[in-house]
C-alpha cells in the first residue's frame, strides 16, 4: 500500500513538472498580455510592431537618434528604447539637447518613461553630470556635463538611452527630431560648430488578436 502511494506521489510531480514546463515554452504573451475587457468578458489585446530610422546616415561631429533592435514587437504598454548617439566628435565636454516629437504622438499612447546616462563622456574615467527635463509631455531635455575637464573626450559613443511606453491600437508613422535651437556641443573651451543633429522617423503597426 504504502509503495502504491509513493507511486502515485511521483506520477503527480511528474505531470505537474510535465505542465510547467510545457507552459514555459509558450509564446511569453501568453502571461503579459494586456486584456481590454468587454460585454463578454476578456477578449481583445494587442501586439505592436515598432521601427525607427534615422532620416540620415551619420558622419563626422554628429548626434543621431538609433534604435538597435531594429523592428520591435511588444505587447501594448510594452516600450522601445532610442538611444542618443555622437558620431565621430572631437572634445566634447558638455552637450545640451531637447528632442521633440510629432505632436500627432498622442495618437499612439507614446510616453517617455525612463532616461539612461551612457558612457561615452565618461570613458576616460571622467566624472558626468545628467539631468533630464520634460516639457509638455512631447520634449525631452537632457544635458550631460563633465566636471573639472580641460579636455573632453573624442571618437563614437552612446550619451543617452530614453525608453518609451506605447499604449494604443493605431497605426502610422511620425517623426522624432532635435530642436537644434536648443541643443549644443561645448568642447572645454568653446561650442563645437557644423553640428549635425540628425533624428529619425518611427514605424507604428497594431493590430488586434481574438483571445
Amino acid at each position: 500500500m504504502k509503495n502504491n502511494i509513493e507511486f502515485v506521489l511521483i506520477g503527480i510531480i511528474i505531470l505537474s513538472l510535465s505542465f510547467l514546463i510545457s507552459c514555459s515554452k509558450k509564446d511569453d504573451k501568453a502571461f503579459s498580455d494586456f486584456l481590454i475587457w468587454g460585454f463578454d468578458g476578456p477578449e481583445v489585446s494587442y501586439d505592436n510592431a515598432i521601427s525607427f530610422k534615422p532620416d540620415e546616415t551619420p558622419i563626422n561631429n554628429s548626434i543621431y537618434l538609433y534604435n538597435s533592435y531594429g523592428t520591435t514587437h511588444i505587447h501594448h504598454g510594452g516600450g522601445v528604447s532610442i538611444e542618443v548617439r555622437a558620431k565621430r566628435v572631437e572634445h566634447v565636454s558638455n552637450i545640451k539637447l531637447e528632442i521633440f516629437y510629432d505632436t500627432s504622438t498622442s495618437y499612439y499612447g507614446m510616453s517617455a518613461e525612463k532616461y539612461i546616462e551612457g558612457d561615452f563622456l565618461k570613458q576616460d574615467g571622467g566624472i558626468t553630470t545628467f539631468s533630464t527635463t520634460v516639457k509638455d509631455k512631447r520634449k525631452i531635455s537632457i544635458e550631460i556635463n563633465r566636471e573639472n575637464d580641460t579636455v573632453g573626450v573624442s571618437g563614437d559613443g552612446l550619451l543617452a538611452t530614453i525608453n518609451f511606453g506605447f499604449y494604443s491600437q493605431n497605426s502610422g508613422t511620425f517623426f522624432m527630431g532635435f530642436n537644434t535651437t536648443n541643443c549644443v556641443l561645448k568642447s572645454p573651451t568653446e561650442n563645437i560648430s557644423n553640428t549635425q543633429w540628425i533624428g529619425g522617423t518611427f514605424d507604428f503597426r497594431a493590430w488586434k488578436e481574438i483571445q
